[in-house]
Order: structure tokens, then sequence, then C-alpha cells
């Protein structure tokens, strides 16, 4: 028959391996060694008014969107991509049919058009358009592959992501959080896999040496999971304390009456405390110098973490009550 110690290391031992699975994940490779930059090109149909609608500024500001959402690493399914999207000179204004789209004849007319790569036009709403059957009204549409896109004006960086994608050969892809899903709400989209990655990264011009960091780091979700788990054992160890107090007392032996309170030694915990936290502080500093990316989360979980995980080790601590 299993003893109490032997028991309470068994649970220890599993807590600890849950709370590592919930906040470990395999180590991946980096995609790629060289940064790259895609220059993309322009151009405003000339019935936009007004003609600040979409400028030099707007562009950029949707391709800083663009890059953010690439080379950041959001979550383990995702990888950060060494490209940026950029723009490559003036916002210059073209002259197709009508700034609103309504036929498919009319898109494809703009597609043909070699003003720019991002032809930006005021909507795009009709039937059977950018082959989708039926009435439709699409924020963007791009040749697969190709170098042609007409997208909307009120575009977000998110939708130019996805349709430079289409012109660097990638097809939809349905999932939660994914960039070439285009039912995911927006907003939402941030995620491609390694085939996407080295898509977007195809062709762009040397930028130097890529320095991106493929680790994710917990987040204040990742870190309830691992406050949970340390609960839980918490729980556990104090219940098979109890337990051993109880045969101690059936065998006749001296022990200290604590009622229904949790087992729990002043001494002991103020140990462990100052261990637990001096382990945070040396870890937080050493990642902080090797330059690790570390956040508000970070601190706030490994704070609130560390309370739980001290009154789990102060259990290992010899006490007469024990």
């Amino acid at each position: 028959m299993m003893d109490v110690e032997h028991a309470r290391r068994c649970l220890f031992g599993a807590a600890f391996f849950a709370m590592l699975l919930s906040a470990v994940e395999p180590a991946r490779a980096d995609v790629t060694t060289e940064d790259r930059n895609q220059a993309i090109t322009f151009a405003r149909h000339e019935d936009i008014t007004p003609a600040t609608t979409f400028d030099n500024t707007d562009a950029d500001a949707v391709m800083a969107v663009a890059s953010a959402l690439l080379r950041v690493r959001h979550r383990t399914a995702d990888c950060a991509c060494c490209v940026s999207m950029v723009r490559s000179g003036d916002v210059t204004t073209y002259d197709i049919t009508d700034d609103v789209i309504t036929t498919d004849e009319e898109l494809d007319a703009h597609l043909a058009s070699t003003a720019a790569r991002f032809k930006v036009v005021t909507s795009i709403a009709g039937n059977d358009l950018c082959d989708i059957a039926g009435m439709v009204t699409l924020l963007g549409c791009a040749k697969l592959p190709g170098n042609s896109i007409v997208i909307v004006s009120t575009a977000t960086g998110e939708v130019f992501a996805h349709e430079f994608g289409h012109n660097q050969n990638l097809p939809e892809r349905q999932g939660d959080h994914l960039i070439m899903d285009p039912d995911n709400p927006l907003g939402e989209g941030d995620t491609v896999n390694v085939d996407e990655c080295t898509a977007f990264w195809t062709g762009g011009a040397d930028a130097g040496t890529c320095t991106l960091s493929t680790a994710v780091i917990p987040t204040v979700s990742q870190w309830g999971v691992i406050a949970m788990t340390l609960l839980l054992l918490s729980a556990g160890s104090a219940l098979w304390s109890r337990r051993a107090i109880s045969l101690v007392a059936a065998e006749g032996g001296p022990v200290l009456d604590q009622g229904w309170a949790p087992p729990f030694d002043r001494r002991s915990y103020a140990l462990a405390l100052a261990g637990v936290l001096g382990v945070v502080t040396a870890s937080l500093t050493l990642g902080s110098g090797l330059g690790v990316e570390l956040r508000s989360a970070d601190l706030v979980g490994a704070l609130l973490c560390a309370p739980i995980l001290a009154y789990v080790v102060h259990f290992w601590f010899p006490t007469r009550e024990r």
C-alpha cells in the first residue's frame, strides 16, 4: 500500500508536469535567417473624393499593421515571418471604369490595370464577383497568383496582408485566427504557418539579418492555467498533510490540533516564499539579460503564482506539527 509521503510526492510530480505542459511548448526553428522587404505600389482611383481618402500616410499605416501581423508570433500555431510590407513610391491615381465596382467585368478591368499592385477603390459589391457566387460585398480581390489587387479604401492591414498572400500564390485556409481565412471576424486574423510565411517572404528585397524571436510568451490566460494547477496542487498537498496528521494521531503520536484550518507553518512558509521570489527575480533578470521578450503579464503572473508555489514548497520543510 502506498504511504502518505509517497502519494504526496506523486501528486506533486503530476501537478508540476501539468504546469509545465501549460507553459512550455516544443522548440521551433526560425523560418529564415534573412530579412526581406516586399515593396508595394499603390494607386487610388481618381474618382475617390476627397483625394486624402487614401494617401501616403494611409498606405504606410496599413503596411505597418500588415507587417506587424506577419513579424510577430501571436500564438503557438503562428510563425514569426522575417518580412515587412513597405510602400514603394508615392500613391498615384488611375482611371479605370468607376471607383464603385458592381460587375465582374468592371472588377476584371481593374485587376488588369498595371497602375500599381494595389488599386484602391470606394466599394466592391455585386453579383458573382471574384469567383464568389451570389450577391457579395468585398473588401478586396486579388489574382492568384499575380501582382494585381483591387481593395477598398477602408480595408485594414489584415485585409491587405490577406490579399497580398493570394498574389503570393496562397489559397484560402480555414481556421481560427488565420490570416488566409476570409471568414474570420476583422481583427482576429494574425496567424500563418511555415509554408505561408515562406510565401510572404519569397521575392522580397534583402533587408539584412532577421533578428525575430520565435518564442511565445505565456499570456494572462496561460498564467491562469498555471495558477489553477498550483491551487489544485496546494489543495492536494494540504489534504495529504492532514491525512498524515490523522494517521499519526491514530497511532497515538503527538500532534497539534489545527481544527479545520489548512496545514500551515509560518516559519517554513516565509523561507519558501523568500526562496521562490529569489528564483523568480533571478529568472526574470537572466531572461532580460539574454534578450528574452518579457511582457507585463509575465511579471503579474509570476507574482501571483509565487505565493501559491511557496505554500506547496513549504510542505517539504520538516516541522514539529508534521
